[in-house]
């Protein structure tokens, strides 16, 4: 079953993608990737199916392959020449893949190792892999993208960075792992807006996950009294939210760092 966003992307490429010729070795490497038939890729390749054709919808093998999900053809691909580096609609293989869920941490190496960009930027929301790796709670594989070099302090159009990822879709040991990183805990996007303002906004979960994210922010220092561009606090985007016992915490929060350093308050 294709991950929710995989799905949207899928429509995309039939929506917003010119038809390719369908030539009969497209349509049978097609029809073995679909199926996630190793044997059957393996086959076409052998007898000289071009690993970077552009399929039906416009979409590469590789591309075909991820958003398919079947890691093992995706592998093979790689190893049979497959560019990592083409982009799908504006988005990077790389992104594609860490979009799965799980995300297949082997087949996001054998990416990086054949020379696929951890740095590459979408478009036309300009996010990196990590960036949407993060946004998607695939820790793993934002270890991975970080161990071989992704930026930790790549933003995009908007200026989200990866803790504001983080804090809206991973856990919150993902969110201390990139602290203790050194991204910076107060960064703000173009709208003026924290990682702490984004956390108050998650729905709270099972696992209390939500709550636990705060908290890891707080303690490390982030400061619940800074403001967006319309002058809201965080206390105010979890009242907002009707999160009125989180809208509390943070309101104290930012009473009690008011008491503790006056001058250096943002409130």
């Amino acid at each position: 079953m294709k991950s929710p966003g995989l799905a949207a992307i899928v429509t995309g490429f039939a929506l917003l993608t010119p038809r390719a010729l369908h030539t009969p070795t497209a349509v049978r490497l097609a029809a073995a990737i679909r199926a996630g038939n190793v044997a059957r890729v393996d086959a076409q390749l052998r007898r000289g199916a071009d690993p970077n054709v552009r399929l039906e919808n416009g979409e590469t093998p590789l591309a075909l392959a991820i958003l398919s999900e079947h890691p093992r053809v995706s592998e093979l691909l790689v190893a049979r020449g497959a560019d990592p580096n083409i982009s799908a609609n504006g988005l990077s293989m790389l992104s594609l893949l860490v979009q799965t869920r799980p995300c297949p941490v082997g087949t996001v190496l054998a990416l990086l190792r054949a020379g696929a960009d951890p740095n590459s930027r979408d478009a036309p929301s300009d996010r990196t892999p990590l960036l949407r790796a993060l946004n998607s709670g695939a820790a793993a594989c934002a270890e991975i993208l970080l161990n071989h070099g992704a930026n930790i302090d790549a933003r995009d159009k908007g200026g989200s960075g990866a803790l504001d990822a983080a804090v809206v879709g991973s856990s919150p040991e993902m969110v201390e792992r990139l602290l203790q990183r050194g991204v910076a805990i107060d960064a703000t996007t173009d709208r003026q807006v924290t990682a702490l303002m984004w956390a108050a906004l998650r729905r709270p979960d099972a696992k209390g996950d939500a709550e636990s994210v705060i908290a890891v922010l707080l303690r490390h220092g982030a400061d619940p009294c800074m403001k967006d561009a319309g002058g809201m606090t965080a206390a105010d985007y979890a009242q907002k939210m009707g999160f009125a016992d989180r809208a509390a915490r943070l309101a104290v929060a930012c009473v009690n760092r008011a008491r503790q350093d006056p001058r250096g308050s943002s409130h």
